[in-house]
């Protein structure tokens, strides 16, 4: 046997004896090690059942003082697989934790989600509350994303023309190594990455990348790009997919 095999078995052993990961698997300790290691679907499995007792689970074997704390690693989990809508429901459910900073790390994620999926004043409304709850660095970034929510609401609550929001067909018909989307341009880098971020992972769930950011050198600017499109339509149709209100089909 070698070292690093007698190294993997020593650490397994003093988590197990410190209680890290319980010799049952039901506990949310053992739901807590399948998150941490990758394994969200086991992760969810187990926090479902602990999150209702009456999904599977004695009551003896029902960690009560933890059910909202079992309702917020499911929420998480389920992000984690892309099921968002799964994730919100049980994130509601941790929101109502007595523990602040559990209530508020549920908001978050909560208002997080509604970020991405362009409900923008949902989004805001949750960010808000989590900044009211949580402190330190935890705090300060609920505070970041809810001004970024509250810039895409004012952004979607602007009137745009066809025209504003799309290049005239001409230009379009000219474009020579097909096309992009733009969700916006922003002198300061932070504020591109923040779009970015909030866009993320349902561009990616739908298949389309990560979005970029491009400086313009010219301008001044810090561009943020999504996909890279053969035709028009293709754009236009990953624009409607994604929920983009204020942004505009490039060539590139």
């Amino acid at each position: 046997m070698n070292k690093q095999i007698l190294t993997t078995l020593l650490i397994l052993t003093l988590l197990l004896t410190q209680g890290c990961i319980s010799s049952n698997p039901n506990t949310l300790n053992q739901a807590y090690y399948n998150y941490e290691i990758g394994q969200y679907q086991a992760s969810l499995n187990i926090a479902l059942k602990l999150s209702n007792p009456r999904n599977g689970y004695d009551d003896d074997d029902f960690e009560k003082s933890n059910n909202h704390e079992a309702a917020y690693l499911a929420g998480i989990s389920a992000y984690r697989l892309n099921r968002f809508a799964q994730a919100k429901e049980y994130l509601q459910i941790a929101e109502n934790s007595p523990n602040a900073t559990l209530s508020g790390d549920a908001k978050a994620q909560y208002g997080l989600i509604c970020l991405g999926d362009g409900d923008y004043a949902q989004a805001k409304l949750k960010l808000d509350q989590a900044a009211s709850l949580l402190t330190g660095v935890s705090r300060e970034n609920a505070k970041i994303k809810a001004d970024t929510a509250s810039t895409l609401l004012n952004m979607s609550k602007r009137k745009r023309t066809t025209n504003s929001s799309y290049p005239s067909p001409n230009k379009l018909a000219t474009a020579k190594n097909g096309y992009t989307l733009q969700l916006g341009a922003f002198k300061v880098k932070n504020s591109a990455l923040n779009i970015a971020s909030t866009y993320s992972h349902k561009s990616r769930s739908l298949g389309y990348g990560q979005p970029w950011v491009k400086y313009d050198t010219t301008k001044k600017l810090y561009r943020v790009r999504l996909g890279h499109f053969k035709n028009m339509q293709s754009a236009v149709t990953a624009r409607r997919r994604i929920g983009v209100n204020v942004c505009t089909v490039m060539d590139y």
